[in-house]
């Protein structure tokens, strides 16, 4: 008997048995079982655009990277960000890399709704399969005066926060440095004009 168990559940068991006759024995003792979830994904913020020269609609994101040793599908994912009264829903970008299957130091995208991929295509190049893409269910907007962004996993399990200022117009912000804490206030510093979306960038130090 094999079985196919959701984790992250208690699942109960009982068992009885038939002998060769077709004659049903009695129960078992009830038995327990929790099936723990897989490891998390390893996941580090790498850059936010949060208020792109162009404008809102499909222009802004949210980038990161995978550090996990195994691909991870991100289409089971949800993201949050300040001032969204939920959680929204990661999908995959047809004709763009699949976020199904996001390999081990790919970097990602998740793009600003309303707007579509063909709106991003426009502001940051055509679609190819190794450039992963990820939309949005719904609404779902990232404030240009700052605020927060939050990863979450099928289990409700934080992959990756952190939060940015809006204090630069039209320029993105990317980490310090890849290892610095995100919880820093100084993890993030001043980015490209619009943004580098699939480069982990790490800015630049200043000049000595």
């Amino acid at each position: 008997l094999t079985l196919s168990l959701r984790p992250n559940t208690t699942w109960w068991f009982a068992l009885r048995y038939r002998d060769a006759s077709g004659n049903v024995g009695g129960t078992s003792n009830v038995v327990s079982l929790f099936v723990e979830p897989p490891p998390a994904a390893a996941v580090r913020l790498t850059e936010i655009n949060s208020d792109d020269d162009i404008g809102d609609a499909g222009y802004e994101w949210v980038e990161f990277i995978n550090r996990s040793s195994f691909p991870v599908d991100v289409s089971r994912w949800r993201v949050r960000s300040s001032g969204m009264s939920a959680a929204r829903n990661i999908v995959p970008e047809p004709g763009w890399g699949d976020i199904r299957a996001l390999p081990p130091g790919a970097v990602a995208v998740i793009r600003e709704a309303p707007g579509t991929a063909g709106d991003f295509a426009v502001r940051f190049g055509p679609p190819s399969h190794d450039r992963f893409l990820g939309g949005i269910t719904g609404d779902w907007a990232l404030s240009n005066s700052g605020g927060w962004v939050r990863l979450v996993d099928e289990w409700d399990r934080v992959l990756a926060e952190t939060a940015y200022t809006g204090a630069i117009a039209d320029r993105s912000v990317v980490p310090v440095s890849l290892e610095a804490d995100p919880g820093d206030a100084a993890f993030w510093a001043p980015g490209a004009p619009g943004g580098t979306p699939f480069v982990a960038d790490v800015a630049a130090p200043p000049p000595s």
